[in-house]
């Protein structure tokens, strides 16, 4: 469900094929986000034209060829439906690095993910309005892999080997969208990406290799199947993707900055760096900057949700 129509921001209107939004006085349109839109309506956006409505700015999509994935999701195969995904997060880190449009303002219900049935390319439904669909960029991305996660799990004919794996890379939330798309032939993963933990199938550094291999934090909570590979010396984790190297984004109690895992040769230390609602090992809260040895079979906590040591 759209936020903001369901919080009358927003109203949506029919017009055959086509749909529109009407802001009502509260809701704050953005010009420059709407120039930019316009600028890049061929790469990855539904056309989107102001109008006005009894007064009220209108924004109006044209749909052109595309049609809703809800509709065309049970016509696709495990092949086209990866097509499909990689355009998805191709568009995505386009707007994550544009600086100019936020992804907090893509729609990501099914039936505003438009898709080309000839072509498989993607478009998306981008709101330029002051008011977000999504309160950060965290929570964003976790509606997306959830969303995929869920395709993937309840489709029966998108089933298949590769899939699978983008679903086990989906809950592995210390993959960065760079990291996933690189590694089923999508867009290449940014700098950034590139320096925390590079995924691409056969171009691991032998450090990289080893810190996998060293220790990984299994989650034990029921509904957020997830690993979180320690890949560097010092590892932060949290929900802020841009400032951590694991990502634990299906939990709003976990800090955007929460503790940072240290390896020293053979021995791993998890730190607490001051969070909201703690770090725990084995039931006992830490204090905030001092380093804790952890160990083999060892139940790490952030906030509520719990991780089994495996290393």
């Amino acid at each position: 469900m759209n936020t903001l129509v369901e919080n009358k921001l927003i109203e949506e209107i029919a017009y055959g094929t086509n749909f529109a939004y009407v802001l009502n006085k509260e809701c704050t349109f953005l010009p420059t986000e709407y120039k930019v839109l316009h600028a890049q309506r061929d790469n990855g956006f539904l056309k989107c034209l102001k109008t006005y409505y009894n007064g009220k700015v209108q924004l109006f999509y044209l749909t052109e060829s595309f049609v809703p994935l809800n509709s065309l999701l049970f016509r696709l195969n495990p092949d086209s439906f990866l097509t499909l995904v990689s355009g998805l997060l191709g568009t995505i880190i386009d707007v994550k690095n544009n600086g100019f449009l936020s992804c907090m303002n893509i729609d990501l219900s099914y039936q505003h993910i438009f898709v080309d049935p000839k072509t498989l390319k993607v478009s998306l439904v981008y709101i330029p309005v002051g008011q977000h669909l999504f309160s950060d960029y965290a929570s964003f991305e976790n509606k997306l892999r959830i969303s995929l996660i869920k395709l993937i799990s309840e489709v029966q004919q998108l089933s298949s080997p590769s899939t699978v794996n983008l679903k086990n890379d989906l809950q592995n939330g210390s993959m960065s969208i760079e990291d996933i798309a690189a590694g089923f032939g999508g867009h290449a993963p940014v700098n950034r990406a590139q320096n925390r933990t590079q995924s691409v199938p056969g171009t691991k550094s032998n450090h990289q290799s080893a810190a996998r291999a060293s220790m990984k934090l299994i989650s034990l909570n029921p509904g957020a199947a997830m690993e979180i590979a320690v890949t560097k010396p010092e590892f932060v984790i949290g929900k802020k993707a841009s400032a951590v190297d694991g990502v634990v984004s299906f939990n709003r109690m976990i800090s955007r900055i929460h503790c940072k895992i240290t390896q020293k040769q053979s021995t791993f230390f998890i730190e607490d760096l001051q969070s909201v609602n703690g770090t725990y090992v084995n039931g006992k809260r830490l204090s905030p900057h001092a380093p804790t040895v952890i160990k083999h079979g060892d139940i790490v906590s952030l906030a509520n949700s719990d991780f089994q040591v495996k290393i």
